[in-house]
Order: C-alpha cells, then structure tokens, then sequence
C-alpha cells in the first residue's frame, strides 16, 4: 500500500536481463479491486563481456564477440565522433563479426558497444584499438664493418605506432620504437632475408621484405691474400725449377772442356802419324839446306 504524495513508486526485483514482462496494476479501495492497468516493461540486457579486435587493412578493423541468447537482440556501435551504427540482421552463429570501414590508418579509435533488446540499451562495453600506419617505405641496409652486423633504416611513418617488429631466418622477432635497428653476430659477405612490420599496439601492418649483404670485404681480402700466396709458391716453384735446369746445362757444358785432356791422349795415337808428318818434312827440309846439326852428346858411330 502507498499513501503519500501524488507519484506512487515500487521496484520489481528478482528479474531476468533482457526479458519482457507483462504487468497488471490494481488501484484497490475498501477490498475492492479495479478492472486492472496492462502494461509491459522491458529490463535491461547484458552488455557484451568481451570485443576482440583484428586488423584487416590500415583502413579496416574487424571486431567480434558473443551472441547474447536471447532472441530479438540487436547491437549498436557507438564511435568516438559520436556516430552510432546499428548491427541488425545477425544470423544464427554464436560470434557476431563486424567490420570498421573508412577510418584513417595510425590513429586510435574508441568505441561504446550496446546491445539492444526491445529498443532498450544496455549500459555498453567501451574499448579502443589504434589502427594500423601504413607500411614501412624507406627501408635500406647499411654494413658493419668486418661484416659482423646489420643496421637497418627506415622512414618514420605517419600516424600512431608503438615499434617495429623485425623477422629473421633462424632468430626470433627484434622490435625497435626508433627508425634504426642493429643486428649483430653475423657472417660476412652472406645475405640475409629480413622483414619488417610495423606496431601500432596488437596491430600489425603489411609486411615489407628486404634482402641484405653483409660487409664482403674481409672475406674478399682474405681471398686475394690466399691467391696471392699460392702465385707466390707457383712462382717459387717455376724458379727453383729454373735454377736446376740451369744448373744442369752448365754441368753438361762443362763435362767436355774437363774430358778434353782424357780425350786428347785417347785420340793421341791414331793422330800421331798425322802430326808427324809436318815435322817430316820439315827435317827433310833443314837437311837439303844443310841446316841440320848432330847431336855432339850422341855416342860416336862404329867405323
């Protein structure tokens, strides 16, 4: 019973959300009832738990959650710039998916989730997701001396970002929230597969691939050193040669002029009637001039 003022007030507990419940309302007077008031009341639904949030372009976002049970729900999306987009047409599955066109890339968003049921709202869940920067441009390598690292350069791009995740074969992700990153304990004169994507949050955007060469010239170096060693040896090796063959003509020239006395007394008999000859004719000659004279030592001649 109510006495008082002009407003009569009562509050029904012990509801469920997101129901409709159909009243009826007596005025009461000396025990009598009145013909009755119809009337239905909607309570308030639940609002969405939880909203999961992927990136689909730098210009897209796809948010998803779950369907509540009850029948005739609707969703409204509420944007930080105050417009509101109603989600209706929901078909059986459980997760609701939808997608955020038109917005800028690199910049935060909030939004005000609602579910509806019978035009009335719940209280909304509130989130806010950074949509992706566009993709790294100007990405170039520069060498470590010795060929031992890396470091990569990149422009800065527009928009929101938090870092720059960097993949390579054999390593796990290297993030940096600068426009440079060095990579160190590498080997010289190999290229290396890298790929770069910027972080705005949980976001990711496109990936970007660039191949890099480490610093080739110690290897290369080295490489001319050893060459340069092995002509080295070759030509020790055609020299000392060289000196061998030389040293082996001398000797055969040399072997006559030393087997020359040896030969001479070989060859001495059968020349000797040759070279008496001359002498022959020579004492032939003294002796017809009369030139020739004895020997006064030699023993005198029988008579």
């Amino acid at each position: 019973m109510y006495w008082g003022g002009s407003v009569a007030t009562h509050t029904v507990s012990s509801l469920s959300p997101g129901i409709k419940y159909n009243f009826t309302l007596y005025t009461v007077f000396g025990g009598e009832r009145s013909s009755g008031y119809n009337f239905s009341a909607v309570t308030m639904p639940l609002s969405v738990a939880r909203v999961n949030v992927t990136q689909r372009s730098e210009t897209q976002l796809v948010i998803s959650w779950e369907k509540a049970n009850s029948s005739n729900i609707s969703y409204i999306l509420s944007h930080s710039n105050r417009t509101e987009t109603s989600i209706t047409d929901l078909d059986k599955s459980s997760l609701v998916n939808y997608t955020i066109p038109s917005l800028s890339p690199g910049t935060r968003y909030t939004f005000t989730l609602f579910t509806v049921f019978e035009g009335v709202r719940s209280r909304g869940l509130n989130f806010s997701s950074v949509t992706a920067s566009v993709k790294v441009s100007g990405l170039r390598c520069e060498q470590v001396t010795g060929g031992s690292g890396l470091v990569l350069v990149w422009t800065a791009p527009g928009g929101v970002w938090t870092g720059v995740e960097v993949l390579m074969e054999g390593r796990g992700p290297q993030y940096s929230n600068r426009t440079r990153l060095e990579l160190g304990d590498l080997r010289p004169a190999r290229w290396y597969n890298l790929t770069l994507k910027l972080c705005s949050g949980d976001v990711r955007s496109a990936p970007v691939s660039i191949r890099c060469l480490t610093d080739p010239r110690g290897v290369i170096a080295g490489a001319v050193l050893v060459v340069l060693f092995i002509v080295f040896l070759c030509c020790l090796g055609v020299c000392v040669k060289g000196r061998r063959c030389i040293t082996k003509r001398k000797t055969q020239h040399a072997r006559p002029s030393s087997l020359a006395p040896i030969e001479a007394l070989e060859e001495g008999v059968s020349r000797a009637p040759v070279q008496a000859k001359p002498q022959t004719s020579v004492l032939n000659k003294q002796l017809s001039r009369g030139t020739l004279q004895e020997n006064p030592y030699r023993s005198p001649r029988p008579q």
